[in-house]
């Protein structure tokens, strides 16, 4: 999976200084405890020694995103990390949660074998340094492997991971840390084939965008245009504006005309007539109905559908009946839901 990477722009500086303030309480914790430190991980070069299943995204600013409202389960989980057979465990993690709802939580769980893990912190809210003891758990072994998962029922709710840190009373080994003898540990910047190598992001050949550069995470196009009966209008999706654009194209040279504002990243648009415009909504889980009779356009309704609407075609006597595909059950159900707002 080539990995999508958010560079936020306003929040960049809170962010940084957030993890500061997160990395320096874990060193402290360090300091205290007089452990040796086995593992850490800050994220500072997108996964690292972990890999990703469903919705996780890097940030630039030391921190990956889990997001909720995927068809699999979102996880990162590490490759094997040498302990040597340390004591005394101790595994800290920052955590920033944001609108979970009940029963959805981040947890974190832990394996000796890499197949049967066993949680050993379950977290439903608020940001700031977890630390959970793993004497009890693991004690004596040789490797470890870790894992966060979260289970939320939309995209909007959010667990985001910043520093983790896992100590002991032994030396132990750090997977892709500094002076990593083995180029080919899960997570080592000089493994080529490695996912988690900066410069080889998602384990192909892509080359990670130079600082400073912005990669768009987006929602993919499935019906971006739609032309008007007589070929005089154009209407095309401005999927990251969140807008449709209009143009006139009854000339030999396109001419923009307006923007209409619609909800939350836009993958496809089809009129119902000439005067009608609907809107899939992706991320906003909606479909706006623009009345495009006269300009300026005018948002005629809103209608709230299934999770993450992709696409609509109408059928029926003129066109009476819409269907749009959606990727979460509920939308049909025996009683008035009162979609509209």
């Amino acid at each position: 999976m080539n990995k999508k990477t958010i560079r936020p722009l306003g929040r960049a500086c809170v962010l940084k200084g957030r993890y500061l303030m997160s990395g320096l309480a874990l060193a402290v914790a360090s300091v205290s405890a007089q452990a040796a430190v086995l593992f850490e991980e800050n994220f500072a070069n997108g996964l690292g020694a972990f890999s990703d299943q469903g919705r996780v995204y890097t940030m630039s600013a030391g921190e990956i995103s889990m997001r909720g409202g995927g068809s699999t389960e979102t996880l990162v989980r590490s490759g094997p990390i040498d302990i040597g057979g340390a004591e005394d465990l101790t595994l800290s993690f920052y955590r920033d949660i944001t609108g979970f709802d009940r029963g959805e939580a981040l947890t974190a769980l832990v394996s000796t074998d890499g197949s049967t893990f066993r949680a050993v912190q379950t977290v439903t809210g608020g940001s700031g340094v977890v630390t959970v003891d793993l004497s009890d758990v693991v004690n004596g072994q040789n490797q470890i492997y870790l894992q966060f998962a979260i289970n939320a029922s939309s995209f909007l709710e959010r667990a985001a991971l910043g520093s983790i840190l896992l100590e002991g009373t032994a030396n132990g080994g750090n997977p892709g840390g500094p002076g990593d003898p083995d180029p080919g540990d899960p997570g080592d910047p000089g493994d080529p084939g490695d996912p988690g190598d900066p410069g080889n992001p998602g384990g192909d050949n892509e080359p990670m965008p130079a600082a400073g550069d912005f990669v768009t995470f987006e929602s993919g196009h499935v019906r971006p245009m739609a032309l008007s009966s007589d070929g005089d209008r154009l209407y095309v999706v401005n999927t990251p504006d969140n807008t449709v654009q209009v143009f006139d194209v009854s000339g030999q040279t396109p001419v923009a005309v307006e923007t209409i504002p619609v909800g939350m990243e836009p993958v496809a648009v089809a009129l119902r007539n000439d005067s009608e415009l609907w809107v899939v909504n992706h991320l906003s889980d909606s479909v706006s109905i623009v009345d495009v009779s006269a300009s300026p356009a005018r948002l005629h309704n809103t209608l709230l559908v299934g999770d993450e609407p992709r696409d609509i075609v109408f059928a029926g006597e003129n066109d009476k009946w819409a269907f749009i595909t959606a990727a979460h059950r509920g939308q049909n159900v025996p009683f008035d839901p009162q979609l509209t707002t």
